[in-house]
């Protein structure tokens, strides 16, 4: 299956489920994926980021406070999709070794590859 397609279909079941999700990466693609899904007004995900000047703010069209990385409100988290793909591998470990997260929770929401 497609990635993108994969991670739509992911994201869903996940949300569908009421699982306790995260997005990692505050990002212009993000915030447009969300809207195009019509996640935008869905308050039952969180969003993280490592960036200091991005925690408290907002996403254009998401109604959901970006929160930092280090917010304890992380460890809750069972289900994490990375929008910084770019940064993947840094925030993989951080998932693993601070938040305590199984490596099969962790979800590249683009393709790692071009």
């Amino acid at each position: 299956m497609e990635s993108k397609k994969r991670a739509q279909l992911l994201i869903y079941q996940a949300i569908s489920a009421g699982e306790n999700v995260a997005f990692h990466g505050a990002t212009n693609g993000l915030n447009s994926l969300l809207y195009v899904l019509g996640l935008s007004g869905n308050d039952t995900f969180q969003i993280f980021d490592s960036d200091d000047t991005k925690s408290g703010l907002y996403l254009p069209a998401i109604s959901n406070p970006v929160r930092h990385s280090s917010d304890p409100s992380y460890r809750s988290i069972k289900k994490v999709f990375v929008a910084a793909t770019s940064f993947f591998e840094p925030i993989r470990e951080l998932l693993l070794n601070n938040v305590g997260l199984e490596d099969s929770a962790i979800i590249p929401l683009f393709p790692l590859e071009p």
